[in-house]
């Protein structure tokens, strides 16, 4: 009879739960596009998008951490296993001696290890992701700052104008 492999699967850590990969569709341009009509709305909106995107980069870091050391743990925990294993087949004289590479090329097939390097693929990933949304927020956060400030110089400019016309003695052609 064939043996199968059983595939054990992680419970979701606590703060997976609220986190999934970012659906960019709708969501880019409401991030990042600044509308220039209202662009008090927009720097009130500001403070809070970027809290939010910095707590879930946050919860990816965390989450980034937790799938290291698990991944750490599924390799050792393999590799004490087929370590056990190589050196009983050794003995049995079923195969020459063990070394550290016959090891470490049974360890990456575990299926326990490939699925704890996927998850922190994906943590990577997530967290990659999130980090560039952070930092998008805040350089649209400098950039309405910068356009504030030029919107505030054309107008003073505009007033000095209209006020150094009001001064001039009207001249009258007649």
């Amino acid at each position: 009879m064939a043996e199968q492999e059983v595939v054990e699967v992680r419970p979701a850590l606590p703060t997976e739960t609220t986190m999934r990969l970012v659906d960019w569709g709708q969501l880019e341009v409401e991030l990042f596009d600044i509308n220039p009509e209202n662009i008090g709305e927009e720097l009130q909106k500001q403070p809070a998008l970027l809290a939010f995107w910095s707590v879930r980069l946050a919860d990816a870091e965390t989450l980034l951490q937790e799938s290291k050391y698990a991944l750490e743990q599924a390799e050792a925990v393999a590799w004490a296993s087929v370590k056990a294993k190589l050196r009983e087949e050794e003995l049995q004289e079923e195969r020459g001696r063990v070394t550290e590479a016959d090891v470490r090329a049974k360890v990456v097939q575990d299926p326990k290890v490939r699925s704890a390097q996927e998850t922190l693929m994906q943590d990577e990933y997530r967290q990659r992701q999130y980090r560039a949304v952070v930092r998008a927020l805040d350089q649209k956060g400098i950039m309405m700052c910068s356009r504030i400030k030029l919107l505030t110089a054309e107008l003073e400019a505009t007033m000095q104008k209209r006020r150094l016309n009001a001064a001039r003695p009207k001249q009258h052609n007649d």
